[in-house]
């Protein structure tokens, strides 16, 4: 007995130890912020061009009306909603980037333990456990989401566990936890759908098909968890509520979605795209599990068809299940076939219900962790060449997560950031970069001691620089980047931009067909918006002044010096440009004439 006991906490001891191994590994992606600060590389696409702007914005007019008056000249909430409002507040408590380090050390620690949770409940060994946990938590989800990625498999596990009578009170407070802390537009949506779609199968086959009724508690847990989520994404997002039905001052304005002419293809090609990519922001790497899972699927069948019990098959059969209903509605939706939808439900044209796509490496991953406890299965219960050839099988899938994890380090921002921290140069921009720390300061003092003006005095546009710089510093300005303003501020702003659209039937579509980068668009780079200092120049740009100034623009904040500003209505107010020995960009000032 003491024998036992012994091997028993020295097996619990084993387990705990690798835990703790995989979260010090997991924690080590924040090392880049403690040695670089701001001047870590970090992915800007979606993130500094308009998330962080919007937690930003959000917290500094938190719970102060309906508008934001920095933002595209006064634009209501709506317009710049944050994916993740319970961490709003952290910008209201701490710096940005202090706020940003530590939404994604929170996020990447529920990832981790969310995975290593499911995992090991679905019989997974713990070491390999841990592997897929610290993978999942590396995966480049861009944290300004919050948990709509990163939180789902903590989700899944605990919906499991009620399944089995355990963690009532936890899965209802991290039902609340994850509505708080996600985004219901992008993935809440589709998450509440596949829960609820559960927990009605659950429902149905206890009380209609086996007549046990052994699951009613579970099953009113999982409808009060749901509901739970439900009301609080309904109470975060009521401006957007409001506005799709029309209610209040928010609800008369007409989104500029209603002009969305989505690129839609083929449906196969969609459907191809789904299962091989998965779309933008859910680089999984799944395709190498794929390859492998196939392989090991094989073996469990030839060595384990005695050993594997039915119901685990069918747990196995459930994800795959999954994965495939949300990769043909992806494809759906991506697909011509959907726009008759599209076209006599007016408010669907806005939504990307191709977005529950963003579920589905939680679902990969999780069948990885099935398949492993399979082969832990079999190859404790067979001898001989079967359990070589287990072995074997193990080893090949821990490969495969071998090469994900190091595609999420080489792929990511890691590399840029180890050259940065030995000293060796690296074309990617850091955060203070990026914001032009140092520079746009500069321009907001010149301003203010050559005329008195505060940033609230005048409004600004950005010309070769994202405009999110401006928004970071303070300025008051005109162009934005918005999945949701109004359709009425789209037309005036074209006027602006117009005599450049003219020019390029790629902008000219792009901005009538899409329109979120509200940007002052030059055709000479079309789409190109992030100038490095001193690398080029505009000539023949042109902007209609008097529409700008219809707007109530007063400034041009310039990365492109411009050759003949004065042909087009604008004066350079000095010649010097705006910029430090270090900045990323040189900003020059031009006044509206």
């Amino acid at each position: 007995m003491i024998e036992n006991s012994k091997k028993t906490k020295g097996k619990i001891n084993g387990v705990k130890l690798i835990f703790v191994a995989g979260f010090l590994a997991v924690l080590c992606q924040m090392v880049p912020y403690l040695l670089l600060g701001e001047g870590t590389v970090i992915p800007y696409h979606d993130q500094l061009d308009g998330e962080f702007i919007a937690y930003m914005l959000q917290a500094k007019w938190l719970f102060k009306g309906e508008i934001i008056p920095e933002f595209m000249g006064g634009a209501f909430k709506t317009a710049l909603t944050a994916p993740a409002p319970g961490f709003v507040p952290l910008f209201c408590v701490l710096s940005p980037f202090a706020a940003y380090v530590l939404m994604h050390l929170l996020e990447t620690v529920v990832a981790y333990i969310g995975m290593y949770l499911l995992a090991k409940e679905v019989k997974c060994n713990a070491f390999f456990a841990m592997i897929i946990a610290v993978v999942f938590a590396y995966l480049p989800f861009l944290p300004v989401y919050g948990l709509s990625q990163f939180g789902i498999p903590m989700l899944v596990w605990l919906y499991l566990r009620v399944r089995k009578q355990r963690n009532y009170i936890g899965a209802l407070v991290y039902s609340v936890v994850y509505a708080l802390f996600s985004s219901l537009v992008l993935v809440g949506f589709g998450v509440l759908f596949m829960l609820f779609a559960e927990a009605v199968r659950i429902w149905i086959w206890d009380w209609f098909v086996s007549k046990k009724k052994s699951e009613g508690k579970n099953i009113v847990t999982l409808f009060v968890c749901l509901i739970s989520m439900g009301t609080v994404y309904a109470v975060e997002n009521y401006h957007l509520i409001f506005q799709m039905l029309g209610i209040g001052k928010v609800g008369e304005v007409v989104s500029h979605k209603a002009e969305y002419a989505p690129n839609t293809g083929s449906f196969i090609l969609s459907l191809k795209q789904m299962l091989l990519e998965g779309g933008s922001h859910i680089a999984d790497y799944h395709i190498y599990l794929v390859y492998g899972s196939v392989f090991v699927i094989l073996i469990c069948v030839i060595a384990g068809r005695k050993i594997i019990e039915k119901k685990e098959w069918k747990l196995l059969g459930g994800i795959y299940g999954w994965i495939v209903a949300f990769v043909l509605i992806a494809a759906f939706w991506l697909s011509g076939i959907s726009q008759i939808l599209k076209d006599n439900i007016g408010f669907l044209s806005g939504l990307a219900v191709w977005r529950v796509m963003w579920i589905v490496p939680t679902l990969w991953y999780m069948s990885a962790a099935v398949l492993f406890g399979f082969l832990g299965k079999i190859w404790n219960q067979k001898a001989g060449k079967k359990r070589i050839i287990t072995g074997v099988a193990t080893a090949v899938y821990v490969a495969v997560f071998g090469v994900m994890g190091a595609l999420c380090i080489w792929k990511g921002t890691y590399p840029a950031n180890v050259c940065r921290v030995i000293g060796r140069e690296y074309s990617s921009i850091s955060f203070e970069e990026y914001y032009a720390v140092g520079v746009m300061e500069q321009v907001k003092d010149y301003i203010y001691k050559t005329t008195g003006e505060r940033p609230e005095d005048y409004k600004v546009m950005s010309l070769g620089i994202d405009p999110g710089a401006a928004y970071y510093h303070g300025f008051y300005c005109l162009d934005g980047y918005s999945n949701n303003y109004s359709l009425d501020y789209k037309h005036k702003f074209r006027e602006v931009i117009e005599p450049e659209l003219e020019k390029s039937d790629y902008l000219r579509a792009s901005f009538d067909d899409w329109g979120n980068r509200c940007y002052l668009w030059c055709a000479q780079i079309a789409g190109y918006y992030n100038h490095e200092k001193h690398t080029s120049y505009f000539w023949n740009y042109a902007i209609d002044t008097k529409a700008a100034k219809d707007l109530g623009a007063k400034y041009i904040l310039s990365a492109v010096y411009l050759t003949d500003p004065e042909a087009t209505g604008l004066k350079r107010v000095r010649e010097e440009a705006f910029e430090t020995q270090d900045s990323y960009y040189a900003i020059y000032l031009y006044e509206i004439e």
